[in-house]
């Protein structure tokens, strides 16, 4: 039962002081209590299957019930009451109880446990272990465009990418680490890339049903990252024919789903890019503009209920970008050539079979067809690669073993085996933390093809020591076939629940990466890079609507790949980064507030001998604040995001000299990242307006990236004897303005 109000407590008291001067009998009694209410619900998995058995207890109250075979509940709340939802195998789930409708609880397996940062696409849950955001949040955070996975970077890790020369195209930068460190998933399988021209994710926002961002101690299942992981989980249709269209100034996009039969459904999302259509207008005339950047995307996904044991998923996405550029040099008049065409398509088929006594089965087999053609003046690359991939995993839950509690036993394999064609005639560039030395590097050429055979097993085992402790331990083997290496990476985690809003958490764990980034690919004989990582991390859920989480981190870098004074690659680098990232968040019906702040440190060695420095990619602070606001009418939505990152490491020039020889100034440069690009910091606004008609809703957003025009330095350019240097910066103003209509 909730404490009483003062109120009411000054009441009672008056009563009590008076009861003897009245002329009664007895004391008045107190008011009746508020007579309980019945809530139902549903709880199931991330695949949609229902969980029976789970518990469901109120808190403060007490009272308690237990789901059925198709995972639906009923309990009888008092106000004030929270649910607390726990079930063998998961994570205990608290939900608030607002308003009389029915209460949809997804619970997270304990298998995907790490420091998550999961995106639903349901009502926001205060989920222990958790952050829980709804797509709808993170599509009008303000400064992405609509766009839910463009706002990655306001995660606590996840450092701004556009500084990096465009690396966080290619892979996330968490914590310090390089972007090949992380690997990007969709639906358990690696997607080549996540973002477009522009930092527009390659999956549409409507079709993204949820996202785990996982910056540091995940599970065995998870492989070949030293970093971090992020799993993108594909939507599925809905049980009523939806349909959803979007024009902005960048790009149009379509999307509908609909029930197939009585046991389907299915989804298809389609969008292209049209700034190729205007952008040539708005250069100089001496940019023979052939093609501007210009990028297609598209996801068809199937649901089906074979029986009700077993459910079945087929997934397709593809991407096409293309950019093509000519211009000439108005003193030489030699002409300038720049070609970028990159495509890939991946089906991914996949089977989730639930037995009796808690055995589960989830399968998934997927191919990919990837295409990458690069051309630049007299240099090129092209690159054609063929994969089949699979994997299996097999889960039993018991309520005791060997003197044990709701123990959940785990295995699983997979396999990867791709077929490269690389055909290059490129110089070599510049390698992490190398500066610029005035020449280009060696040209490489290549022509052959490779083939890449990545193979691993796990096995894990996950119980509770008492009610409030819980641990897990595993081991994953890798087999990087091309390399001849098989890294064995134990991995372990301890949990205490000493409430139900409050959980502390210690893990520790080995990682490694492949040797199989860019260059990496011509020398076979490279070791995996690896890491171990050490993590301690609390969580508490503060009232209903607030929850706060703190992570300090530490991973040692082993076996890292530098280049030797011969410039050949070796595994002779070591590294560290550490930190500590802070993440609150508040949400009501109308308010959504959330504060992010990391301040960590990344350096390295790369040789024994050498002198350490910073990473390339260290960022010293890194702090995002939003808040968004929605009208009680509904029919308007105001937010705001300030963010303030430290300014990346450089390394200075400190002068230069004249190389006769070859007729041009070299230059002297200082202490490799010894100095930083200036810290940046700006606002981003948005706006949305929301007309809902009877059977459609239309919504309109105007999205202004860095409000007050602060722009972002990306880069330092000198003068031809490097006596002058310039800032190079990015764009002042992003604004983004869009339509949006939905059945």
């Amino acid at each position: 039962m909730s404490s009483p109000s003062p109120s009411r407590l000054l009441v009672a008291l008056l009563l009590a002081g008076a009861a003897p001067a009245l002329a009664q009998p007895a004391a008045a009694p107190p008011p009746p209590a508020a007579a309980p209410a019945t809530v139902l619900g549903v709880v199931h998995d991330r695949t949609g299957g229902p969980i029976a058995g789970a518990t469901v207890r109120t808190d403060p109250g007490g009272v308690t019930a237990t789901t059925d075979a198709a995972g639906q509940f009923a309990i009888a709340v008092a106000p004030g009451d929270v649910l607390v939802v726990d079930a063998p195998g998961f994570e205990a789930a608290l939900v608030a109880i607002e308003g009389d409708g029915a209460i949809d609880v997804e619970l997270v397996p304990l298998a995907t446990v790490g420091e998550v940062i999961e995106l639903t696409d349901t009502k926001p849950k205060e989920v222990a272990g958790a952050v829980s955001l709804t797509r709808e949040e993170l599509a009008t955070l303000p400064g992405t465009g609509g766009d839910l996975l463009a706002s990655l970077d306001a995660l606590p890790g996840v450092t701004d990418p556009s500084g990096f020369g465009g690396g966080g195209n290619q892979g996330v930068i968490i914590r310090g680490s390089a972007p090949e460190d992380s690997r990007i998933l969709l639906d358990g399988f690696d997607i080549p890339q996540l973002y477009h021209f522009l930092n527009r994710s390659i999956i549409p926002t409507r079709a993204v049903a949820g996202l785990d961002y996982l910056p540091g101690g995940f599970d065995v299942k998870y492989g070949r990252a030293s970093s971090g992981i992020v799993s993108v989980t594909s939507r599925g249709g809905g049980d009523e024919v939806e349909g959803a269209s979007e024009v902005s100034v960048i790009d149009a996009s379509v999307l509908g789903s609909s029930p197939i039969g009585d046991d389907g459904k299915l989804l298809v999302s389609f969008r292209r890019s049209y700034i190729d259509a205007y952008l040539p207008a708005l250069l100089p005339p001496e940019v023979g503009l052939v093609t501007a950047p210009r990028y297609y995307d598209g996801i068809i996904r199937a649901d089906w209920d074979v029986s009700d044991r077993l459910r079945g998923a087929l997934t397709v996405v593809g991407s096409d970008d293309l950019t093509e550029l000519v211009a000439t040099d108005d003193q030489t008049a030699e002409e300038f050539k720049f070609r970028a065409d990159t495509k890939f398509i991946r089906a991914i088929a996949a089977g989730y079979w639930r037995g009796d006594h808690g055995l589960m089965v989830d399968v998934g087999l997927s191919t990919l067809a990837q295409g990458v053609s690069f051309e630049f003046s007299d240099q090129f690359l092209n690159v054609t690669q063929l994969s089949i991939a699979g994997r299996a995993e097999v889960s039993k839950r018991y309520p005791t073993l060997a003197g044990l509690t709701d123990v959940v036993v785990r295995g699983g394999a997979e396999f990867d085996p791709r077929r490269a064609t690389i055909d290059l005639r490129l110089n070599q560039g510049r390698d992490e933390g190398e500066a610029d030395t005035g020449m280009d590097g060696p040209l490489q050429t290549f022509d052959d093809t490779v083939w890449l055979t990545d193979l691993a097993a796990w096995s894990a085992i996950e119980a509770s020591l008492a009610p409030e402790l819980r641990f897990s331990a595993g081991v994953r083997v890798d087999a990087f076939v091309r390399n001849g290496a098989y890294p064995v990476q134990p991995r372990g985690e301890l949990t205490y629940r000493p409430d139900a809003r409050t959980k502390l958490r210690l893990a520790a764990g080995r990682y490694t990466r492949p040797a199989e980034f860019q260059s990496e690919l011509l020398a076979p004989a490279l070791e995996p890079e690896s890491a171990t990582q050490l993590t301690l991390g609390g969580e508490r859920t503060i009232g209903r609507h607030g929850n706060v989480q703190l992570t300090v981190y530490d991973t040692e870098r082993t076996d890292m790949i530098t280049r030797d004074a011969m410039g050949q690659l070796r595994n002779q680098g070591r590294g560290r980064s550490y930190g500590v990232d802070v993440l609150g968040s508040y949400r009501t019906e109308r308010w959504f507030g959330w504060l992010s702040y990391s301040l960590s440190r990344s350096t390295r060695r790369d040789t024994a001998t050498s002198v350490e420095r910073l990473f390339d990619y260290d960022q010293t602070h890194d702090l995002v604040a939003a808040v968004s606001y929605k009208t009680r009418s509904k029919r308007w939505q105001f937010g705001g995001k300030w963010t303030y990152t430290s300014g990346q490491p450089t390394t200075p020039v400190l002068g230069a000299f004249y190389d006769s020889d070859q007729d041009l100034f070299l230059p002297i440069n200082g202490a490799v990242n010894s100095e930083r690009l200036p810290s940046h910091h700006q606002l981003d606004l948005r706006v949305d307006h929301f007309w809902r008609f009877e059977d459609w809703t239309l919504s309109a957003f105007l999205d202004v990236s860095n409000a007050y025009l602060n722009a972002k330095v990306e880069q330092y350019q000198y003068n031809f004897d490097y006596s002058q240097r310039a800032e190079i910066a990015g764009l002042p103003i992003v604004p983004s303005i869009g339509l949006r209509g939905e059945l």
